[in-house]
């Protein structure tokens, strides 16, 4: 399922979204890894947007929300919340 939990998991951390690459390990606020960017592009705003893959799941969110340390992405928020952002 696709769904966007863009602002509501994200973590300020404005600048940090050129480092966002495909292929990256995004992990939760705790520091678990959660899962994959599988592609990072413009939305209609021009806004860069990574696509990340958790289980099944699959959700959108700004890069300007994730976070870049030792090649892996992180957004501020765990994976529990995550799924219960995301609509089914």
């Amino acid at each position: 399922m696709s769904s966007s939990a863009g602002g509501a998991a994200g973590a300020d951390v404005s600048g940090s979204n050129a480092s966002v690459t495909t292929g990256m390990t995004v992990k939760d606020k705790t520091g678990a890894p959660i899962g994959q960017v599988t592609e990072v592009k413009a939305d209609a705003s021009g806004q860069q947007v990574a696509t990340i893959k958790m289980g099944s799941d699959t959700f959108a969110v700004d890069t300007t929300r994730l976070g870049v340390q030792g090649g892996s992405a992180t957004i501020n928020a765990t994976q529990a919340e995550l799924k219960s952002m995301i609509k089914k």
